[in-house]
């Protein structure tokens, strides 16, 4: 009996701390605009380690073929996967805290076209994945923002 009661303290101690890895994040608006950013809050009780954004997960299989114009009050991270389908950015602890606010511009293309068009609506589907510092972690989907002029707003995988 104690076993069986110190396994399920184990895994109700390891959910809530999954469960408090929490990011919000959105893109601009509107849906047909050529004009593409992604911005996200961290709403956790710990610093995001490494945030993954996956273009592989949206209809078009999307490559990640460059960053601009990259802010907000996080730390500067490392990026990596420019034109692959998985961006992915690092930062040092303390670096994107709870609190911190991270954006960037992007532009987004097809395997098989690199001059493509993308539109903020092709980015549906896109998988967004955070680590924090405790391990934890954060996985959500882009999906549409109903509201008129709206982009996609990031919905917890649940």
């Amino acid at each position: 009996m104690f076993k069986k009661t110190l396994l399920a303290a184990a895994l109700i101690g390891g959910m809530a701390t999954s469960a408090n890895a929490t990011l919000v994040g959105s893109s601009s608006g509107p849906d047909d605009s050529f004009s593409i950013s992604l911005s996200f809050l961290n709403t956790g009780p710990e610093d995001i380690v490494s945030m993954t954004v996956d273009g592989s997960s949206t209809a078009l299989s999307l490559v990640w073929d460059d960053i601009f114009s990259n802010g907000g009050t996080a730390d500067d991270p490392t990026i990596g996967g420019i034109d692959t389908s998985v961006l992915t950015f690092s930062w040092l602890a303390g670096g994107f805290a709870s609190g911190d606010t991270y954006f960037f511009s992007l532009d987004p293309d097809t395997p098989t076209d690199s001059s493509f068009g993308a539109i903020v609506l092709d980015l549906l589907g896109t998988t967004i994945t955070a680590i924090y510092g405790d391990g934890s972690t954060f996985s959500g989907t882009l999906i549409d923002d109903l509201a008129p002029g709206m982009g996609l707003v990031l919905e917890p995988n649940t």
